[in-house]
């Protein structure tokens, strides 16, 4: 993990955001079996939720 001065320079250095970025792309792949009538409802939220906690993580 690179640190500048005792701080974290990236979010992506984080083992949390690492972990949290795996489980995204599972999700993804996950919601892809959803059947059709769920595939724009509920596999597009799983896909946006599971994007952003990444997002809330670099924030």
């Amino acid at each position: 993990m690179e640190k500048a001065g005792g701080h974290i320079k990236r979010a992506k250095d984080l083992e949390v955001y690492k972990r949290a970025y795996v489980v995204s792309l599972d999700v993804h792949k996950a919601t892809l079996a959803f059947p059709k009538m769920e595939q724009y409802a509920l596999a597009d939220q799983l896909r946006r939720s599971s994007k952003g906690i990444c997002a809330n993580l670099a924030e």
